[in-house]
């Protein structure tokens, strides 16, 4: 990665702030992966050389799934006669960018990769076997699967829970630098993600519902006439 002569004089991170921009947007609960290579702070690249930091592929994974969204979304409104045909456009567009994400996903390090559990625009929680270090920083690269989305960043780690019953630790990590582009997928996504747990617990509880009903008639006696 490149390094400037610019970073090592930029201002400090701002923990209060990073931790105002972590509570302030939303957060969805939904597993994923996440790739995290310790960095120091000073190889934090500043705000207007972040851009130049991220590896092309990346870029790249972004616009496609920026742009097939708008482009898709403008399509289907202009002529509704024709979703149809846009909705297999989409899927075929949304796996070739889950097969980016999976080469992608692949190619990192096994021993940097986490398990994401919920995420937002401000931040992510992930699970660990150990408590991460308050205050360390870190190179991010973050693999949505459902809504095929690869994202590359740098994270600040806010707090460490201890381990859980089952011997695992969870972190909270902010955002220190992210493309605006890519914090705008992240909202989509997690909007995507609220959605479909919508849907699944309605569905959920429709066939509980349903269960219910099957079963009380299954315990209906009939009556007996007593002359």
């Amino acid at each position: 990665m490149k390094q400037t002569s610019e970073q090592s004089n930029q201002a400090p991170i701002d923990e209060q702030q990073l931790r105002e921009q972590f509570d302030e947007y939303f957060m969805v609960q939904q597993p994923f992966t996440v790739t995290l290579e310790p960095v120091n702070a000073a190889q934090v690249p500043a705000p207007h050389a972040f851009i130049d930091d991220i590896p092309e592929v990346f870029i790249l994974a972004s616009d496609m799934q920026q742009g097939d969204q708008a482009t898709l979304s403008r399509l289907r409104y202009e002529n509704e006669r024709l979703a149809p045909l846009f909705d297999i456009v989409q899927q075929q567009s949304q796996r070739l960018n889950i097969m980016l994400g999976y080469l992608l996903r692949h190619q990192q390090d096994a021993a940097q990769q986490y398990q994401g559990i919920a995420f937002g625009a401000g931040g992510i929680r992930v699970h660990s076997d150990k408590p991460l270090q308050v205050g360390a920083t870190f190179r991010c690269k973050l693999f949505i699967q459902e809504d095929a989305i690869a994202l590359y960043s740098y994270v600040y780690v806010l707090d460490s829970q201890s381990a859980d019953e089952a011997g695992l630790s969870q972190t909270a990590l902010a955002f220190v630098r992210i493309r605006e582009d890519d914090q705008e997928l992240i909202i989509r996504a997690s909007l995507h993600s609220q959605s479909r747990q919508l849907k699944q617990r309605a569905e959920q509880k429709r066939l509980q519902q349903s269960d219910a009903v099957v079963d009380d008639k299954h315990t209906e006696q009939p009556l007996n006439n007593e002359e």
